[in-house]
């Protein structure tokens, strides 16, 4: 009976243990900072109240690579043959850390055509048109939200028809 009794007494303060922690919310914090998490657990045994423990722990805030790009401006009709199509994009580093990022650039899949002779760059005299010795494959290092405009230059194939459409994607 005794023993009994210890087991039900035991599982009688386990079913009244409540947690109260505040979790460690590392959003919007740098690669490398150090954070502390702490917890504290209230309880009671037989319906006494217990003295309450409190614990913490400290760790280092890892590196989130998080990117956005997004196309500035409406696209627009293009003949068949066009060449030197010009489309902007934006490219936000909404990391935690100084990070670069390696370019590419496409149709999409499913479009009617592919578009050819597609270049990224990066428009340095400011005119809008892709000039030799602008071409960027990578961007080599962006601050915490930094963003840059990068631009995608191609041609329209001439064996595209009326009503045909491609996506470009960065």
């Amino acid at each position: 009976m005794k023993r009994t009794r210890q087991l039900l007494g035991a599982v009688s303060a386990f079913a009244l243990v409540s947690f109260t922690a505040t979790p460690a919310m590392a959003e919007g914090t740098t690669a490398g900072d150090s954070i502390t998490n702490t917890v504290t657990v209230d309880f009671q045994v037989g319906g006494v109240d217990q003295t309450a423990v409190t614990d913490s722990d400290t760790f280092v805030v890892d590196r989130k690579i998080d990117v956005t790009v997004a196309t500035v401006g409406a696209s627009a009709n293009e003949a068949a043959g066009a060449t030197g199509v010009v489309r902007q994009f934006t490219v936000t580093n909404d990391s935690n850390a100084a990070v670069g990022y390696a370019l590419t650039a496409s149709g999409a899949a499913g479009g009617d055509f592919t578009p050819t002779n597609v270049v990224i760059f990066d428009d340095l005299n400011s005119n809008g048109l892709y000039d030799a010795g602008e071409e960027i494959t990578f961007i080599d290092s962006m601050a915490e939200d930094e963003t840059r405009n990068v631009w995608v230059s191609f041609d329209i194939p001439s064996t595209v028809t009326n009503g045909q459409s491609t996506d470009i994607i960065l």
